[in-house]
């Protein structure tokens, strides 16, 4: 996200003060480390298992949040696709904090970012998915004011059970065709 759209530069009080800004190359072994210790063997999908936290996630998409030289927490934020049709909209790819500093407001400011980010760039929607498993997650996407959009049912198979994912998604600005219905519903089923 290599823009420096911070709604905060700190957040919490206390013994330690809490940054958030734009990944750098240095921040890699901390932000890999982070994911690992979120997906426990066995529990990443199958698709990620192995796969270098590098590979997985462009630099220039990656906010951090840092206690002192700790990295707490992430959210990778990127164009949906390179589809031209869909360039209004980003994705959420992943947005992580350290359990120890949730309730903190680290996840919202690194929301707050990538929002901003993601508005200097022209985007009108964020999409998210979620295991439907992740309670906590969704729960936290809700009160960043996405909604569930859909549920694709039996996504992912994680340690031999096929687990749903939810999209949620969030509008930065409706376009008119949300506001008087959109030009698909208004035409109907497909034949």
């Amino acid at each position: 996200m290599n823009a420096p759209f911070f709604a905060r530069d700190t957040i919490g009080s206390g013994r330690e003060r809490i940054r958030i800004r734009a990944a750098r190359r240095e921040d890699l072994d901390g932000l890999a480390a982070l994911d690992a210790w979120a997906w426990p063997d066995g529990a990443r999908p199958e698709s990620g298992r192995g796969a270098p936290f590098a590979t997985r996630f462009s630099l220039a998409d990656l906010t951090v949040a840092l206690a002192g030289e700790r990295h707490i927490g992430f959210i990778a934020l990127s164009p949906r696709s390179r589809d031209a049709a869909n360039s209004h909209v980003g994705l959420a790819r992943a947005l992580l904090v350290a359990t120890d500093f949730r309730g903190l407001g680290v996840a919202t400011s690194l929301f707050a970012a990538a929002e901003a980010w993601a508005r200097a760039r022209g985007f009108v929607k964020i999409d998210a998915h979620v295991l439907s498993g992740n309670r906590a997650g969704a729960a936290c996407l809700g009160k960043l004011g996405f909604s569930v959009e859909g549920r694709l049912r039996g996504e992912y198979r994680i340690d031999g059970q096929l687990i749903d994912e939810l999209h949620l998604a969030k509008w930065l600005s409706a376009p008119d065709a949300l506001r008087a219905g959109s030009a698909e519903a208004s035409r109907g089923p497909a034949p």
